[in-house]
Parts: C-alpha cells; sequence; structure tokens
C-alpha cells in the first residue's frame, strides 16, 4: 500500500511504500499531471478558438456559410511548368536631375552646317556636337589678311 506523507521536512509531499507500490502511483500521479494540464489548456484555448468563429450576425447558419462558399468558386487553369522570358515594366512620374551641369559654347558665331551628335547620347568632354559652316569664317580670315597686308604697305611707306 502507498501512502502520501506530508512530513517530508518542508519538501512537500512524499510517497512511501513497497517499490512496486510507489512505481505505479507515480504511474497514476503523472497521468493525473497530464490529464490536469490538458484540461488546463483547453480551457484557456477555449476563449481563443470562440474569437475565431467570426461574428454571430455574419456567420449565419452552416449550410448558408457552404452556399456562400459554392458562390466563390474561381476557375483554375493548370498548366506544366516551363521557362519563359517576360519584361517587367512599371511606369513612373518624376524629375530627373543630372549629376553635372555642363555650359555648352562655341568659340566663334555662324549657322550651324551639320550636327554630329543625337540628342540624349553621351558626350565626352571636348568631343565636337556640331560644325558651324566654314564660309563666313573663311570670309573673315581673307579681310582680317587683307588688313594686315595694307597695315604692312602703310607701315613700309612711313619709314
Amino acid at each position: 500500500m502507498t501512502t502520501i506523507d506530508d512530513e517530508g521536512g518542508g519538501r512537500g509531499p512524499t510517497l512511501s511504500g513497497t517499490p512496486a507500490e510507489t512505481r505505479g502511483s507515480e504511474r497514476t500521479m503523472t497521468i493525473d499531471r497530464r490529464r490536469a494540464s490538458g484540461v488546463l489548456l483547453l480551457a484557456a484555448a477555449a476563449p481563443l478558438l470562440a474569437g475565431c468563429g467570426g461574428d454571430a450576425e455574419a456567420g449565419g447558419a452552416p449550410e448558408a456559410q457552404a452556399e456562400e462558399s459554392y458562390s466563390r468558386v474561381i476557375n483554375v487553369e493548370v498548366r506544366p511548368v516551363e521557362a519563359t522570358s517576360f519584361t517587367e515594366r512599371i511606369r513612373l512620374t518624376g524629375t530627373v536631375h543630372a549629376n553635372q551641369d555642363v555650359e555648352v559654347a562655341a568659340e566663334e558665331s555662324g549657322r550651324i552646317e551639320e550636327i554630329l551628335v543625337e540628342k540624349g547620347n553621351p558626350v565626352r568632354s571636348g568631343q565636337p556636337i556640331l560644325r558651324i559652316d566654314g564660309a563666313l569664317l573663311r570670309a573673315e580670315v581673307e579681310q582680317a589678311r587683307a588688313r594686315a597686308r595694307m597695315a604692312q604697305d602703310i607701315w613700309e611707306r612711313r619709314r
């Protein structure tokens, strides 16, 4: 026979009896503890499970819920997996700022004869981007040479 004593020197209840009887009692106590912890777990989980059921107003009868779920059926097409190429595009609106500000200017004025780069293409420093008509510049050079010759002649005469 197994007895439970409460005189364990402040250590709580202790079991006494033969070894065979004690093992069976320990099993009984272990099973009782498991049952008690299971009951406590169910008691704690009951409010949580009840909260997952939805509103009583929206719930309705189980048949109504079943009919409603059938009305939400979506047609699905199933295909085998295969590799395909695709392009993902996103349209956005924004403002673009250049990382450098560049001043483009010609050393001489004149009519533009040819544009050497297209709009939007990158250019390097010192790369020509257009060609100015040289006829006007050649005429100005000839005028300057004529004035230089005339000034040379005048200077030689006055010497």
